[in-house]
């Protein structure tokens, strides 16, 4: 049996290199979470709300959205880089602001 300190838990980056997402036809997984894991994204409306800006952010900034998991308190998405010039991280940044802002307007605290 191990004791308390012969366990150390493995660390893993956060991100990856920068150029993993802007790369055309490499797929990055990504997850959101809500603002303090709570079950903000639990309704149909808010769901469909999400996939849409979630494709739109993605077309916007030359990406696409291969597939996507959406549960009450988190956001699970496989994106990919279409062409050159496409950037994953600015696709993200445009989701996060836009539907924090819809989210605020709707009341989802």
């Amino acid at each position: 049996m191990l004791d308390e300190g012969d366990f150390e838990p493995r660390r893993k980056p956060h991100r990856l290199p920068d150029h993993a997402y802007c790369t055309p036809g490499h797929a990055v997984g990504m997850t959101i979470r809500a603002r303090r894991s709570t079950p903000r994204l639990a309704n149909q409306a808010t769901a469909s709300m999400l996939t849409e800006a979630l494709h739109t952010a993605a077309e916007i900034h030359g990406c696409a959205i291969i597939t996507y998991c959406i549960l009450p308190d988190h956001l699970h998405y496989l994106t990919c880089v279409l062409a050159e010039g496409g950037h994953i991280i600015r696709a993200l940044s445009s989701f996060k602001q836009y539907t924090a802002r819809a989210l605020h307007e709707r009341g989802a605290r």
